[in-house]
């Protein structure tokens, strides 16, 4: 079983996959870090590549339980949000999205289900992460929590929509819920492998 917990940047992914270790998963980390030395080209190139061979490598392993925080298709959000922005030229994306992320699309195998982070309180979000100091400009932070909604909206594999800012046994209480219903329906199944991961 893979699951990836996906949501705007400042909530609360990575403590989401801490509580999932407890629970047996296995927290696939990227090897990619943020580099202020990159352009951002390179960086989100970096990314898709790590990921696209983080996910080849978990279709190999059909019997483990793992959790990613984030996934290939987050360039779905930031390649569009960046090139928006035009800190991604129109050139640059085009190059990520037509040669690297596209033929991807298809042959890259979907989780057995999103755990997604849902922000509504969009200026208590970005006010927690500036106490927390993860400085982030405030538009681009709600242009990515915008963006998300829409990623959210195209998702065709299970979801357990989890709302950020609810305390740790209120977000277990919603995962352990979701992971309840999604086994007891049988929708993590392998014959969601057939399917993208959009609509």
């Amino acid at each position: 079983m893979w699951v990836v917990i996906s949501g705007p940047p400042g909530t609360s992914k990575n403590k989401i996959a801490e509580i999932l270790i407890k629970y047996g998963f296995e927290y696939l980390s990227h090897r990619v870090l943020p580099n202020d030395d990159k352009s951002v080209f390179d960086r989100e190139l970096g990314y898709l590549v790590d990921r696209a061979v983080n996910q080849i490598d978990i279709e190999r392993r059909p019997k483990s339980k793992i959790v990613t925080v984030r996934s290939f298709w987050d360039f779905d959000v930031y390649g569009r949000v960046l090139s928006k922005r035009t800190v991604l030229s129109p050139g640059e994306y085009e190059i990520l999205k037509t040669h690297v992320y596209e033929p991807f699309l298809e042959v890259l195998k979907p989780p057995d289900f999103f755990i997604f982070l849902n922000c509504q309180d969009k200026m208590a979000s970005f006010n927690r992460m500036m106490l927390e100091s993860n400085v982030i400009n405030q538009e681009y932070f709600f242009d990515l929590v915008d963006a998300y909604d829409e990623f959210r909206g195209k998702l065709t594999v299970p979801v357990i929509e989890v709302e950020h800012g609810s305390n740790v046994e209120d977000v277990m209480s919603q995962v352990e819920f979701g992971l309840s219903s999604i086994a007891s329906t049988g929708v993590a199944t392998e014959t969601i492998w057939s399917k993208g991961v959009f609509k």
